[in-house]
């Protein structure tokens, strides 16, 4: 009876056990477990090579967002099942096609992090609109008022994107206030070239007046007729930091064209601008107003762009 029972046992245990695994399936395992360990290493490197200080308006780093999103926890579990699911698998083309499901799910971990470096060194001056909004009145020394609604609308859509992890569709948002930010930007400029038009100091220019002859007609105003290209003086840091403006400029022109003094009207916000349009200014050259079909002294108000090009 107890040789009976032993040999049942032992007919059970056969039936329960797992089959042996596929060379073939587990070869094919196995090599997918290198991919994805090598790109691990590549974000693990990534991660490791961002100094993790600088936040966007949320708050949060650009590695805060790449140890979050690269490989989500859910992606992980999804990629784990799929493994799984493929050594389970009975036959070698079964194992595949899991692993072909996996294969993707690391191609978008990939895309993750593209979209995430995309975002953060390729849209860097929308999310910190609000600082430059901020810096716009603070140097024209005029009391902040708030912004356009249209701002806040696009950062809030914005922050829902990049809260479900879509980088791609928060940078396309970004592109977007970006827009709605310059346009703002220039109608508050506007605003300040007219209030603060005859409070503007003026400074003695710095290199040698060279005048040129009035070309107008009769009662025609002061022109700018040379000057050197405003993209030589855009200053690198500011481009490098996604950073544009206008400043707006007032010159005194005497009759001979040469304009003796200068000064800023409008700030852009971003001193560096500022400096760059009044060295431009060193660079110009100006034709006289006339009255009368006679050259004479005039103030000439105008504005120096600088504006990012793709």
């Amino acid at each position: 009876m107890r040789r009976g029972l032993v040999l049942l046992a032992l007919l059970l245990s056969a039936c329960t056990r797992e089959p042996p695994r596929d060379p073939a399936v587990q070869a094919s395992v196995d090599a997918f477990q290198v991919r994805r360990a090598k790109l691990q290493q590549q974000t693990q490197a990534l991660i490791a090579s961002q100094p993790g200080t600088e936040r966007d308006f949320r708050g949060r780093t650009l590695r805060e967002d790449l140890e979050q999103w690269v490989e989500s926890p859910e992606s992980r579990a999804s990629i784990d099942a799929l493994v799984e699911h493929a050594l389970d698998s009975r036959y070698p083309a079964d194992a595949e096609q899991y692993l072909k499901q996996a294969d993707g799910e690391l191609a978008a971990t990939s895309g993750n992090s593209k979209a995430i470096m995309e975002y953060w060194k390729g849209h860097l001056p929308a999310p910190y609109w609000r600082r430059y909004w901020q810096a716009l009145y603070e140097a024209n020394g005029v009391k902040a008022e708030p912004p356009d609604p249209m701002l806040t609308g696009i950062e809030n859509r914005m922050s829902e994107s990049l809260n479900k992890g879509d980088f791609a569709g928060a940078g396309r948002k970004a592109d977007e206030l970006l827009a709605v930010f310059d346009a703002a930007r220039e109608r508050v400029v506007n605003q300040f070239a007219k209030e603060l038009r005859d409070t503007a100091k003026f400074q003695a220019r710095k290199t040698a007046c060279a005048g040129v002859a009035a070309r107008g007609g009769w009662n025609d105003r002061a022109k700018i007729v040379r000057g050197g290209s405003i993209d030589d003086f855009y200053p690198k840091q500011a481009i490098d930091s996604g950073e544009a403006g206008a400043v707006v400029l007032r010159a005194r022109i005497d009759r001979t064209g040469c304009a003796k003094t200068v000064a800023v009207v409008a700030h852009s916000g971003v001193p560096s601008l500022d400096d760059a349009a009044l060295a431009w200014f060193e660079t110009a050259q100006f034709s006289p107003a006339t009255s009368g079909g006679q050259p004479i002294d005039s103030d000439l108000v105008w504005k120096v762009r600088f504006v990012l090009k793709d």
